[in-house]
């Protein structure tokens, strides 16, 4: 049955009341050898609570921790998964000042200024006088891995002829998982004894594919080529297109499914997942609390007129409201839809109707994006960071598309119901209102003779500001 664990406090006032009962000529005051007696039995007695109450938690693998949750793993059949490595195809420029072509090779070592080991993933020649974007792998494993665009890599011992100093010009996004949590692993031993094996229903390709180092999500549609066929679609953790196998990862866990199918399917396929960007819009009303402030006031929000890049200078169409000031923030809404919706700091005010940003604008893959004339220019502001992930969190959390009960209950479509309930859900904010999408977005799911892939939503740009 359930039991509180009284505190040391509860436990000695007990104590102290039972020794009134027994004897009651006894003096129990604060310092008197029985009370302070009483406290070293009271802090015995709750230790042994909470050691057995440990003992209670390990009992079952949803509560399980530590070396108890790996003998459940190991009882169960289900492995931790480990920290793995991340790559990136022709993600790390090299240059090669010589004027004859010189090689990397597969297997050159490079250190980052953390101290995280990579290496070049495949051997390719870097002609004279030019620079090539090679395959970079690390040596090292986990998230820390996952390096940005614009980050250096020095070979240790740099290849004749070649710059020691590297520059990725993508961000090392494939791979880098770090070693599965207890919480997922917990989950995962969970669902084999709620669901144990069942000779290759649904569930079952979903934990086999989870298995798998670096899957953390699976999705099974039974029969959807026709009776007898399973496909499967799998996703890593991670935020938008980095949730994406590459086709080598695909092929391992196709490898990995077909030891395990029971003899009677007719066909079994692990299906190319497509991104499907998708942008949000919403309007916050903030609850009025002065925690909440917005840095400027944006009623008439403020139109671009010209970018200078060199100088991330960002001129309006009109004089700048005196309430805008550095270290103030802004939020671009570009005509084009393809920025990434975060609010920019303002460096510093220049004239009358421009500002220099701290940093240069970017699209939702992290590329470089210019401001342009008839952009939109709103304030930033307390609320904006928080939305804007809590929209980001949900976007991440969607599986790839599922237009039919018939293959599970996971959802696969971005709703404006859902939409609103995460940004009402978020601290401060009374209300909110949804821009765009206009409508519920349903993740593609081509029919044959393209039914080898399966989309997944993503996030494009993802923008919140005030509504006034």
């Amino acid at each position: 049955m359930a039991f509180t664990i009284p505190n040391i406090d509860e436990l000695v006032e007990v104590l102290i009341a039972l020794l009134k009962a027994l004897f009651p000529d006894q003096d129990v005051s604060r310092t008197s050898f029985p009370a302070l007696f009483a406290k070293v039995l009271a802090a015995g007695a709750h230790g042994n609570h909470q050691h057995i109450d440990g003992v209670r938690l390990d009992l079952s693998p949803a509560t399980a921790t530590g070396a108890a949750l790996a003998a459940w793993g190991f009882v169960a059949g289900v492995p931790r998964k480990t920290a793995t490595v991340a790559r990136k195809a022709t993600a790390l420029r090299v240059t090669n000042n010589d004027v004859v072509d010189r090689p990397v090779t597969l297997g050159d070592e490079l250190v980052h200024s953390s101290g995280l080991r990579f290496a070049i993933n495949r051997t390719q020649t870097v002609t004279a006088q030019s620079t090539a974007d090679v395959d970079v792998i690390s040596i090292d494993t986990g998230a820390a891995c996952r390096l940005a665009a614009n980050e250096i890599l020095t070979f240790v011992a740099p290849p004749t002829g070649l710059e020691e100093a590297a520059e990725l010009q993508l961000t090392i996004s494939e791979g880098g998982d770090d070693q599965e949590s207890e919480e997922e692993w917990s989950d995962r031993i969970v669902t084999r004894f709620r669901t144990p094996p069942l000779g290759g229903a649904q569930p079952d390709y979903v934990a086999w594919s989870r298995a798998l180092e670096g899957v953390t999500t699976a999705y099974c549609y039974p029969n959807r080529q026709g009776l007898g066929t399973v496909d499967v679609a799998a996703l890593h953790a991670g935020s938008g297109a980095d949730r994406l196998l590459n086709p080598s990862e695909r092929a391992t866990l196709l490898a990995a499914l077909q030891l395990k199918r029971p003899t009677g399917v007719q066909a079994l396929r692990v299906l190319e997942v497509l991104a499907q960007p998708t942008s949000l819009e919403v309007t916050v009303q903030d609850n009025g609390a002065p925690a909440y402030a917005w840095d400027w006031v944006d009623q008439t929000p403020l139109a671009v007129l010209a970018w200078t890049p060199a100088t991330r200078t960002l001129q309006f169409a009109a004089d700048r409201p005196d309430t805008m000031a550095a270290a103030g923030r802004i939020v671009i809404a570009d005509v084009a839809g393809l920025g990434d919706g975060r609010q920019y700091v303002i460096e510093s005010l220049s004239g009358t109707d421009a500002v220099v940003l701290e940093q240069q604008p970017t699209d939702y893959t992290g590329a470089d994006l210019n401001p342009v004339a008839t952009d939109v220019v709103y304030s930033g502001g307390h609320l904006v960071d928080p939305v804007r992930n809590a929209l980001l969190a949900h976007l991440d959390s969607l599986g790839t598309a599922n237009p039919s009960a018939l293959y599970g209950s996971w959802e696969g479509d971005l709703r404006l119901s859902a939409i609103a309930r995460v940004a009402t859900g978020v601290a401060g904010v009374r209300d909110a209102s949804t821009v765009e999408p206009v409508a519920n977005v349903a993740a593609d799911d081509p029919a044959f003779p393209f039914d080898t892939t399966v989309y997944l939503i993503t996030p494009k740009r993802v923008l919140a500001h005030r509504e006034w």
